[in-house]
């Protein structure tokens, strides 16, 4: 009986040490995000699921800014096209 019981702790360790390096992975995604706060492991850790869509949907804060296309001043204005009367 004793043996069974510590195969249970031992197999119950295992699955916490695996769940937690699980969760560090998705720690490293929200770290690539520009999310530095330790919750981001944490949330995964305990929430499962919910915590690991919560990291999948943090926003970028690390995008690169859009470029905007200026257009030159000379450029000929959109010749105004009288709309239909209905």
């Amino acid at each position: 009986m004793e043996g069974i019981i510590v195969i249970v702790i031992l197999v119950s360790v295992g699955v916490l040490v695996a769940w937690g390096l699980f969760c560090n992975e998705f720690y490293k995604i929200a770290l690539e995000k520009g999310h530095d706060s330790p919750k981001y492991l944490w949330l995964p850790f305990f929430f499962s699921i919910a915590g690991i869509l919560l990291v999948i949907a943090l926003p970028d804060r690390r995008q690169q800014p859009q470029q905007t296309v200026v257009l030159p001043a000379t450029a000929p204005a959109a010749q105004e096209e009288p709309l239909p009367k209905l």
